[in-house]
């Protein structure tokens, strides 16, 4: 289930998580912040939207349904048409090994669950600087 918050305009950031609370709360923190949201429930809704609405940043959950963060962000990654997209990983996992592969898969930032609405903040800043 993808969904665009508001539709009519260009997309700062694709929220995709699988829980919906957790899901809600980055929105409200993101939104509350003046950035605009658009939502997915897996990497695969997350790959089509990014591809239907080029946000400027996805944030990825990395255990999804249907595709993981790993390979939604390598479509990301290898599409043309997204290539130049931020891809951040969020994850409860903290294992280095976890942390390889999110880069190999092209992430840019790997953030760990529970965030801290400041820092979590702050890093998206960096995305969103021209």
């Amino acid at each position: 289930m993808c969904t665009l918050t508001r539709p009519a305009t260009a997309i700062d950031v694709l929220i995709t998580e699988d829980d919906p609370g957790l899901r809600g709360m980055l929105r409200l923190i993101l939104e509350g912040d003046g950035y605009r949201c658009a939502e997915a429930e897996n990497g695969r809704e997350a790959v089509e939207l990014a591809r239907q609405c080029h946000p400027r940043l996805v944030l990825l959950d990395l255990m999804m349904q249907e595709q993981d963060g790993f390979a939604a962000a390598r479509e990301i990654r290898t599409d043309p048409g997204t290539s130049d997209v931020h891809v951040y990983m969020l994850t409860a996992r903290t294992d280095t090994e976890t942390r390889r592969k999110a880069d190999r898969a092209g992430c840019e930032a790997f953030l760990t669950k529970p965030i801290d609405a400041t820092e979590f903040l702050d890093l998206i800043s960096v995305a969103m600087q021209p």
